[in-house]
């Protein structure tokens, strides 16, 4: 997932720092990282080569690559990990973070945070980061087809379609023309 360990980073006082959350650096750089211990969690098929193919190079240690939500269960399994990144079904909790007592950061691959302990997190010292920003203009473009459909009635429309009947004269469909919209 390009970017989703280097994007905006929260501090443990709450300010946001631009660039690499880890201290690490980013795997288009020379700079050592250590053999960070890495998991990710809810991956998509095609995202596990893409890690692999960015991060060992970089000197990351690969501890999981889990199509599955991060647990307890599963964090007790990887308690030597020193970052997880996550999608928004992995909830981290303090039983979570009880698991993985290395865990220096967490990183979601998601614009939202709310599936993680914030608090928690800020009194472990473990670090946040999010992908502000992501899907904005998909958002924006599904929920401007929203208001088309509804505008249109397109719902009842394609009933009628596939019912095999033309769409009724007048049928009440709103048009976009002269009218107001917010």
């Amino acid at each position: 997932v390009p970017g989703a360990l280097w994007g905006r980073a929260q501090g443990q006082g709450g300010e946001e720092a631009e660039g690499d959350a880890t201290g690490a650096h980013a795997p288009h750089d020379t700079g050592d990282t250590g053999g960070m211990r890495v998991a990710f969690f809810e991956l998509e098929g095609w995202e596990a080569p893409e890690i692999k193919r960015r991060l060992l190079p970089a000197g990351f240690e690969l501890v999981a690559l889990s199509q599955e939500p991060l647990t307890p269960g599963l964090a007790r399994e990887l308690n030597r990990v020193e970052a997880v990144s996550v999608f928004i079904h992995s909830r981290l909790d303090a039983r979570v973070f009880d698991a993985l007592p290395g865990l220096r950061l967490v990183a979601t691959r998601s614009t939202g945070y709310d599936h993680i302990d914030l608090e928690t997190a800020r009194k472990r010292g473990i670090q946040v980061c999010n992908v502000p920003g992501y899907g904005d203009q998909t958002v924006a473009e599904y929920a401007l087809l929203l208001i088309l459909a509804l505008l249109r009635r397109l719902k009842p429309t394609l009933l009628r379609t596939e019912r095999g009947s033309s769409p009724a004269r007048g049928s009440g469909a709103a048009t976009s023309g002269g009218r107001p919209w917010g």
